[in-house]
C-alpha cells in the first residue's frame, strides 16, 4: 500500500513491517501503524498562525517547523506543503481503514477529518 502526492510517498514495506515516509529531502521510518496516527494526529492540530507568529523573526524561510522525536532533524514547511502532507497522511490511513480491522480506528478518522485546525495552545 502507497500513497504519493507531488513532493512525498507514504508507504508499507511488507519485509520490514514499517510505514517509509519521504517528503521533500526528508526520510523518516515509522516502527508502526499507531507512530503513523499519531503523526497524523499532530499534523491536524497544527496552529499555522501560533507557528508563524513565534518563528517570524527566524532566518529560515519555511516557518512551520516540524520536529522527529527520535532525531534532531526537523521539517520546514510553509502551510501549502503542510496541507499536501496532511491529504498524504489522511489518504494513507483511509486506505488503510478501506483494508484493514476498523477497530483500531474508532473514534481517529473523526478526530483528523471534522478537526483539521485545531489549536495547539
Amino acid at each position: 500500500m502507497q500513497k504519493i502526492s507531488a513532493n512525498g510517498r507514504l508507504y508499507y514495506c511488507k519485509n520490514c513491517s514499517k510505514v517509509h515516509f519521504e517528503f521533500l529531502n526528508k526520510g523518516v521510518d515509522f516502527e508502526d501503524f499507531k507512530a503513523v496516527k499519531e503523526f497524523t494526529k499532530f499534523l491536524f492540530s497544527l496552529n499555522y498562525d501560533y507557528y508563524q507568529e513565534k518563528n517570524k523573526t527566524s532566518r529560515y524561510r519555511k516557518k512551520i517547523i516540524i520536529p522527529f522525536p527520535d532525531e534532531k532533524a526537523r521539517l520546514f514547511l510553509n502551510i501549502a506543503e503542510v496541507e499536501e502532507l496532511k491529504k498524504l497522511f489522511e489518504s494513507f490511513i483511509l486506505e488503510r481503514y478501506k483494508r484493514e480491522d476498523r477497530s483500531e480506528f474508532k473514534g481517529f478518522l473523526s478526530y483528523t477529518i471534522d478537526f483539521p485546525k485545531a489549536s495547539l495552545n
